[in-house]
């Protein structure tokens, strides 16, 4: 049970390990969510000394795929989004990520004033709302948007 996630099949009333990805050991698990065809994407995150990074895992047909490790310097994401095309989406500490071709492209840059991001979500037309906290003494709160 340490190194496997679970998965319950309703219809046989079983449970199934599903073994995480080698390398896993010094990682927690940040996000767990599927795509629009069902498959796994798991956000992990991960700090030593110096820094902290995320990596972006896909699970597909019982394999798991690296498909961003620690590429994009983080404050953790608070979740994985998918725009209507099934694309995986990331926040960062230097911007938004959209995930093509397996590889994290930066779409928009971070407004400098901001040290991290406490929440965001994408919306049916493709705009991206993001809550963040600025880099300052009292840390104002403040929403924007990203239109891709």
């Amino acid at each position: 049970m340490n190194q496997s996630l679970w998965r319950y099949d309703r219809e046989t009333h079983q449970w199934a390990g599903v073994e995480l990805p080698e390398a896993f050991p010094k990682k927690f698990v940040g996000d767990l969510t599927f795509d629009q065809n069902d498959d796994l994407w798991m956000l992990a995150f991960h700090c030593a000394a110096a820094a902290c990074g995320q990596t972006l895992y896909h699970l597909q047909d019982d394999v798991w795929d690296v498909l961003v490790d620690a590429d994009v310097p983080v404050y953790p994401s608070p979740e994985i989004l998918f725009d209507s095309a099934g694309h995986a989406w990331l926040v960062g500490a230097t911007g938004i990520y959209k995930i093509v071709d397996n590889k994290p492209q930066i779409v928009t840059v971070k407004v400098a004033a901001y040290d991290f991001y406490l929440e965001w979500t994408m919306d049916s037309t493709g705009i991206i709302w993001v809550v963040g906290r600025e880099r300052t003494e009292h840390g104002k709160i403040s929403l924007w948007v990203a239109t891709p």
